[in-house]
């Protein structure tokens, strides 16, 4: 098996996508993969387990780049989660998807989840660390307060640019331990980090979803309608999205499964990959 890199235009947007083909295929639905916010991208995010994936369900796998980030086109947008879940619809409708299991990581994982909502085509959901299961902003007012001077994200963004090892400092935020990633990992951020304005798609989805309040959107009271069956990853040390969101959404999804990584925090695609393999192919391999 090899990754290809492929292109689709979905709602009028040119989308970038990573797509795997097993040797055998066991007939069960396609299954897409969604990656997370800030600066991100379909092979960051998912490019460690794409193929072990693809090869331990016997699917094709799919990771696009959401709209703004890595390789799919950049149009002039709000970026907020319900744009980002119209675009990923227009994806599966472009590439004539009429059953897909869907698995998204923070932003992608609450893009997974208002898809789900309102799309009968997605059979099986996983939502890791995912956003739009709570309102509480990670660190209360300052997150309101730094969304409102995009500025600091622009000079913050530069200044990693700058440096591979401060870009790789910075996933210490969503990791463990920052130095226990592979090379290539902190390589493929470093040359996100060289685009133009990188920081631009998460800056207009802040934008549109943090509020004085919290977050603008949350799932929460919908989960009870969710259709399908669901699997909630969470790394016990998110300081993100706390752990304790998803298994409150476990609790209120009708047929919901919460499963808290130990020594993991908010990356568990890049920080206990064999542990994500194992559980979503378990999980989605129960169909």
């Amino acid at each position: 098996m090899t990754i290809r890199d492929e292109r689709v235009e979905a709602a009028g947007v040119g989308i970038h996508y990573l797509r795997v083909d097993p040797a055998e295929h066991d007939g069960g639905p396609p299954v897409v993969l969604l990656h997370g916010g800030i600066v991100d991208s379909a092979r960051l995010s998912w490019g460690g387990i794409i193929e072990p994936l693809a090869a331990e369900l016997g699917r094709p796998v799919l990771a696009p780049d959401l709209a703004g980030y890595g390789d799919s086109d950049r149009p002039v947008a709000a970026y907020s989660t319900a744009y980002h879940v119209e675009v990923v619809r227009g994806f599966l409708d472009a590439l004539g998807l009429s059953r897909v299991d869907l698995c998204g990581l923070s932003l992608g994982g609450g893009v997974a989840l208002g898809l789900a909502l309102a799309d009968d085509r997605v059979e099986r959901l996983v939502a890791i660390d995912s956003f739009g299961l709570g309102t509480e902003l990670s660190s209360g007012r300052l997150t309101w307060a730094l969304a409102q001077v995009p500025l600091c994200n622009r000079l913050s963004l530069a200044v990693l640019a700058r440096s591979r090892r401060l870009a790789r400092a910075s996933l210490g935020n969503i990791v463990v331990d920052p130095g226990a990633l592979p090379d290539e990992v902190a390589e493929t951020l470093f040359d996100l980090l060289q685009r133009e304005d990188p920081g631009h798609p998460f800056r207009q989805w802040r934008s549109a979803e943090v509020t004085r309040q919290g977050y603008a959107t949350s799932y929460v009271p919908l989960l009870p309608e969710l259709q399908q069956p669901a699997l909630f990853l969470h790394g016990a040390a998110d300081e993100v999205f706390p752990p304790a969101w998803s298994e409150q959404a476990a609790d209120l999804a009708p047929d919901g499964e919460c499963v808290v990584l130990d020594a993991c925090a908010h990356w568990p695609p890049r920080e206990r990959p064999d542990a994500v393999i194992e559980h979503v192919a378990r999980f989605l391999g129960e169909a």
